[in-house]
Formats: C-alpha cells, sequence, structure tokens
C-alpha cells in the first residue's frame, strides 16, 4: 500500500488543501508537520508551500506509513507553542459524531438544515477525517492578541456542535488536523474533502453576526451567549497576564532567581485557565528553559503541580497590589506592563485618555477651541471697524468679555 497517497483524486485533495492554506496566509510563517504511528512521532516546522510539500513526497517514499497533520494556524519560530503563534488564520472542530451513534449522512443534513447560516456560519472546509469530520473556517489573519476572541469563537462553535459529538479538546490554537488525501491509519481510511466554500470570514464578523442572532433567537440560545462571553473576558483577563508575566522576564532578562517558583507556579495557573492542560506544562517548561538559572524539569513540575489541581476553582486569585508585592514589580515596569499594575498607574492611564478624547487633532480642548475662534472672530471684526460694543452685539457676548479679549 502506498504510504501517503492512494489515487490521484486523493493527491488532488492534499495540492488543494496546501494550497487553500497558504492562499489564506499574509505571508510565509512556520506550519507544524506531524507525521506519527505506533512506532514513531516526529514533528518537522516549514515555511514554504513547496517545502512542505517536498517533506510530504519524502515520507510517500519510506517504508513505513504514517498519520500524516498539519497545524492550521501558523507560528512565527519553529516551536509549536501558543506563546510562538504568529497569526491566527483558521476556526475549526472536530466531530465526532459517531460517538453520538449517528451516520455521516444523518450528521451533513443536519448541519445544512439546522446549524449552516443560522447558528453558526458555513465552513470553507467540511473534511471526512477517516471517521469523524473536521469543519474548518479560513479567516482573515489577525496576531496572538486575538487569541481571547479566538477561543471564545472556539468555544462558542464547539458549544452549538457538542450534541453532534463536537470534541472539546480539539480547540487549541496549535491543534493539528489530519491531512486531506492522506490515511487514517487506525481505522484504514481516507482523509478526504466533501464540501468547500469560498466565503471570507473575519473573527470580528462572525462574533457580531452569529453571537448577536443567538441572542435574538430564544432564552436557551442567550444563555448560550452570555457564557461565551464570559469566558472571552475570563480569556482576555488571563491572558493578558500572561503576556505580562513574559514581559517583566524579558524586562529582567531572565535573571528572575528568587522569583522563579511563582513565575512558574502562575504562568502554568493562567495557562491551564485558556489552554489545554498538557500544553500548558509544556508552555510552562518552555518559559523555564529561557532562565538564567533554569530549574529541572522535576522542579518545574514539583513546584507548579498545584496549579493544575486547582486552577478550576480559581483558588489562587491574586489581586494586582498582591502580585506586584509579590514579584517586587517596580513602578518603571509596571509602566511597560498590560494588566499587572497598581492603582496610581490605572488611574493614571484613564487620566492620559481622558484627556485624549477632550482634544481634537490639533490638540485643542473645547474650551481651547472655542476661545481660539472667538479670539479670530473678534480680530476679523476690529479689522473691519466694529466698536467692542458693536462687536459684543454681532457675536452675542458680553461687553466685559469683548473689552478681556481685545
Amino acid at each position: 500500500m502506498n504510504a501517503v497517497l492512494r489515487d490521484n483524486n486523493e493527491n488532488n485533495d492534499l495540492v488543494n488543501y496546501i494550497e487553500m492554506l497558504s492562499e489564506n496566509a499574509e505571508r510565509h510563517r512556520y506550519r507544524a508537520f506531524i507525521k506519527m504511528n505506533q512506532k514513531h512521532f516526529s514533528q518537522r516546522m516549514y515555511k514554504t508551500e513547496k517545502n512542505l510539500m517536498k517533506a510530504i513526497d519524502e515520507t510517500e517514499k519510506e517504508d513505513e506509513i504514517y498519520n500524516l497533520f498539519l497545524t492550521l494556524n501558523t507560528f512565527y519560530k519553529p516551536k509549536r507553542t501558543t506563546e510562538n503563534i504568529a497569526q491566527f488564520e483558521n476556526l475549526y472542530i472536530d466531530l465526532d459524531y459517531y460517538k453520538k451513534g449517528l451516520r455521516l449522512e444523518s450528521v451533513l443534513f443536519f448541519l445544512e438544515k439546522d446549524y449552516f447560516n443560522s447558528l453558526i456560519p458555513t465552513p470553507n472546509l467540511i473534511i471526512d477525517s477517516g471517521k469523524g469530520l473536521y469543519l474548518i473556517w479560513h479567516i482573515k489573519p489577525v496576531p496572538i492578541k486575538a487569541l481571547p476572541l479566538w477561543q471564545a469563537i472556539e468555544r462558542y462553535f464547539l458549544e452549538c456542535l457538542k450534541n453532534l459529538g463536537a470534541d472539546p479538546v480539539a480547540v487549541d490554537p496549535v491543534r493539528f488536523l489530519r491531512i486531506p488525501g492522506t490515511i487514517n491509519l487506525k481505522y484504514n481510511s481516507t482523509v478526504k474533502i466533501l464540501e468547500t466554500n469560498e466565503t471570507s470570514y473575519t473573527l470580528n464578523e462572525i462574533q457580531h453576526e452569529y453571537f448577536t442572532i443567538t441572542k435574538k433567537s430564544s432564552p436557551k440560545h442567550k444563555n448560550r451567549v452570555e457564557k461565551i462571553t464570559k469566558l472571552f473576558n475570563a480569556y482576555s483577563l488571563y491572558w493578558t497576564r500572561i503576556r505580562d508575566l513574559v514581559r517583566l522576564c524579558e524586562m529582567r532578562e531572565y535573571d528572575v532567581a528568587g522569583h522563579r517558583e511563582l513565575i512558574l507556579f502562575l504562568y502554568r495557573y493562567w495557562s491551564c485557565m485558556i489552554l489545554d492542560e498538557n500544553e500548558a506544562l509544556e508552555n510552562t517548561l518552555e518559559i523555564n528553559s529561557r532562565f538564567t538559572e533554569k530549574l529541572s524539569k522535576i522542579e518545574v513540575k514539583k513546584a507548579t503541580k498545584s496549579a493544575e489541581r486547582y486552577y478550576k476553582n480559581k483558588k489562587y486569585n491574586y489581586s494586582n497590589e498582591r502580585l506586584i508585592e509579590l514579584l517586587n514589580i517596580s513602578y518603571e515596569e509596571q509602566q511597560k506592563l498590560e494588566t499587572i499594575i497598581s492603582k496610581e498607574e490605572k488611574y493614571s492611564r484613564k487620566n492620559q485618555v481622558r484627556n485624549l478624547k477632550r482634544r481634537n487633532e490639533e490638540g485643542l480642548t473645547k474650551r481651547e477651541k472655542d476661545k481660539l475662534e472667538l479670539e479670530k472672530s473678534i480680530k476679523t471684526l476690529r479689522q473691519q471697524g466694529f466698536t467692542q460694543k458693536q462687536i459684543a452685539k454681532e457675536l452675542k457676548k458680553d461687553i466685559r468679555t469683548i473689552k478681556r479679549y481685545c
């Protein structure tokens, strides 16, 4: 049996799939290519469509047969972690409909009749994974800061499709899916593209259009949206705090002796809030590897073990003041952070924003603008020979005001 492909139709599926992913990306970024069987697991990162296709072709010539996978989002450096994501380019759901006792034909019928363009947008790709279904939506690429919204929409899709067997594990941002045109070794079946759709989407469009529709549909759907909205707010907070931790380490050039265990604990704890537990641990080990004085893997796992145990109950809900105290964050450092800041810095930023909003494009407040316009009007009228009394009458101002300006 051919190691990867079976016939020309399946080869076309593979080529078309790679081309569609590449065309939706704004630029060449790293994408993880994974090959796996009972004996081996291999992961390599490729930037270009050409190099990726070459790697797949070389795999086809090997003696062993592999399950082949590809990440749908891309990375700015060759390491498959959430922190290294360059852009979100796709949304996706893995439907294990067979676990619900459903048939493929029934699921496709239900999706078309009750879900697409009603609860969720029509996917750009519907793929038979060899046992289940992949639903994939191409989105206009967005940077890592969009993680909270991306995850909220993923959770929304998951909630909508749970009755059809949506897999809750397969919604993390670094997830890899089987490549169409290859073989699912477990079931000896071919992964193939069933339907395509050329509609273009953005995260904001999906959020506004489908969240709004479900709010109006029924109390049941309204509760669902409120639940996802709360998740979105939570993801935003935890992801921002994770970024602050990394920024703090960068400012200290990863010389964090005395705070290593706490930083690692917080990093794993907040990561568990928004990521898969295994990925949270992997990312925690990765940031430890950057420390000037690293802990061993065993020490990292031991120091952060309780993070995984308690995150569901949000047991460690530190205030900003407490975090600043524990991590000894200076006021200068706070000015470069997003959310771990004191009340003084918070109010200072609010005042800056408020002051900016008060000013127009020329940097003037409304009062300053009105004063400048009054001065110009008085000057113009005086040049025309108006007396102060006439100017006051013309501009409907008190004579004392005109005298003061004159």
